[in-house]
């Protein structure tokens, strides 16, 4: 046991000694993504709203911005001060970081359930994962978020070995965890649900999960100050980070979470149209089946494999006489966990829209099933074989399982987000009937094809190039050299750029000079706009 314990955890720092390799080597490559700049400015504005003692309230009214907690803006906006890199490229190596952190947080709670060989597949699956890998590096709202959802209900499952009294480090940990994610997202109130029903669990049930029974009276004065204390920290850690919030802590956050429900889409402009199966429709009016259809052609079929082997693997050991309570029970936060909040959207007609960028949260606790489910099966294949060749088939085995994530992630490169699997034909399957770069990130390629364009057609003379970069501006300008000038219509520009997101590039004039294409698909064009391409010329 010991000897395992040990071989686990050297795969474990291998693991992540890899994943921090690779990540400082690629983070370079990543676009700025369409709101990346203004959560970049927030998060400058809340460190001015505490370098002024809280008197510059920039912060409070800054876009929609404000209704979120600051805590990964505000850090980036302190480290780009120090940091050699540039600003976003400082963000990205940042946000990626910030991703490793959740894998580890993945590792432990499946090693929690599941043992050893389980959190190296799972954390394999979610170091993988097209979507979490693509976002990985440049989206500073939905990863962080994800990363500290898996951490608390990693802690959560640890307080269900201590109800209905949680230890006083436990508490300050769980709590902190919760804190720092509603630090993200005031969504991470749904993180304060679970800790409830845990607690009613072993109130009204304390033999399901090994809890000693010492009266009904007793149990309830213990499970108050154990609530009490994780969610005054957790409230406490989420107002440091949400200056908006503090103004009002026991109202403005659940203000936030009701407008976050709707996001305010009243309208019916291009802005608030989504692709879902070939038809574009209102994002404040989408069908039950946007997010499961999004999800279904979305994750990989390795993940969703092994999540369906897991399934099977639960139900059948359900009766199984002597199963441990206390995993079942966790399994079931776990189960909970991936399944609660997407079905509570689509019951209450959430506003989503970015295919299924707003439950990426929901993929780390998804992977945990999915590692389970794929460490059961080739347990039961391994046992089949000769014991001098179950560790080659089991490093075979899970060759076999990465394989075809690790492929998709090195051909999509940087754009991995775009990601579909073969239930959608692929990202060219998915082209014209799914979102494909909805945020933006091909603008950095775009930029340097037209670098190149520009500088094989130079006559020697270096002259002042018009660009027009449509929809999301700045993602494009960061990335100009000196005498490439932004301008904001056809009217003035040489050349534009735009992404294909609802076919906006069929509405830019003028002849196609290159594009940004993954496995088939377009997600980006460059246009050359000639004098008589312009309108009004």
């Amino acid at each position: 046991m010991v000897a395992a314990d040990v071989g686990y955890r050297v795969l474990r720092v291998g693991l992540v000694a890899v994943a921090v390799a690779v990540v400082a080597y690629l983070h370079g490559d990543y676009g700025v993504t369409w709101d990346e700049p203004n959560q970049h400015q927030y998060g400058k504005y809340v460190v001015r709203y505490y370098e002024t003692l809280l008197a510059d309230r920039s912060a409070f009214t800054y876009l929609d911005a404000y209704l979120y907690g600051a805590l990964f803006d505000s850090v980036a906006a302190l480290l780009v001060r120090v940091s050699p890199l540039g600003p976003f490229e400082t963000r990205h190596l940042l946000n990626a970081l910030v991703g490793l952190a959740g894998i580890l947080g993945l590792w432990k709670m499946t090693r929690l359930v599941g043992g050893g060989i389980a959190a190296a597949v799972a954390a394999a699956l979610l170091l993988f994962e097209p979507s979490y890998f693509g976002h990985m590096f440049n989206n500073p709202k939905d990863i962080p978020f994800a990363v500290g959802y898996i951490w608390s209900i990693y802690l959560l499952a640890r307080c269900f070995e201590q109800l209905p009294g949680i230890a006083g480090r436990l508490q300050l940990l769980t709590g902190l965890a919760i804190g720092l994610t509603l630090g993200v997202r005031v969504g991470g109130l749904v993180l304060l649900v679970y800790l409830g029903l845990m607690a009613l669990v072993a109130l009204v049930r304390p033999v399901w999960i090994g809890a000693t029974d010492t009266g009904a009276g007793q149990r309830l004065r213990s499970l108050v100050r154990s609530l009490a204390g994780v969610a005054v920290t957790a409230w406490v850690v989420m107002l440091a980070f949400w200056p908006w919030a503090q103004l009002d802590p026991l109202v403005r956050p659940f203000e936030a979470l009701a407008a976050m429900s709707r996001f305010g889409v009243t309208e019916t402009g291009l802005l608030n149209q989504v692709l879902i199966g070939g038809e574009y429709q209102q994002a404040r009016d989408l069908p039950v089946s946007y997010l499961p259809q999004y999800l279904g052609v979305k994750l990989p079929e390795t993940v969703l494999l092994g999540v369906v082997a897991a399934t099977i693997i639960a139900g059948w050991r359900w009766r199984r006489a002597g199963e441990d309570r206390l995993r079942v029970a966790r399994l079931g936060l776990l189960a909970v966990s991936a399944l609660l909040p997407p079905v509570y959207a689509m019951a209450v007609g959430a506003v989503l829209y970015d295919t299924m960028r707003h439950f990426l949260f929901i993929l780390p606790p998804l992977c945990v099933l999915s590692g389970l489910g794929w460490a059961n099966a080739l347990g039961w294949l391994l046992r089949r074989l000769p014991a001098s060749y179950r560790r080659t088939g089991l490093i075979v085995g899970v060759c076999l399982i990465l394989a075809p994530q690790v492929y998709r992630i090195v051909m999509l490169h940087p754009h991995q987000y775009v990601h579909y699997n073969r239930l959608a034909g692929g990202v060219k399957g998915a082209e014209g009937r799914y979102e494909l770069d909805y945020w933006a990130n091909s603008y950095k390629e775009a930029v340097e094809l037209l670098r190149e364009h520009v500088s094989a057609n130079d006559s020697g003379e270096r002259r002042a190039v018009r660009v027009w970069a449509v929809g999301a501006a700045r993602s494009a300008s960061y990335y100009y050299p000196d005498h490439f000038v932004p301008v904001s219509g056809p009217d003035e520009a040489d050349y534009a750029i735009s992404f294909t997101r609802w076919g906006l590039h069929r509405r830019v004039p003028g002849r196609t000079i290159a594009q940004v294409r993954r496995q088939g698909a377009t997600l980006a064009v460059v246009k050359e706009i000639r004098a008589d391409h312009r309108p009004g010329e």
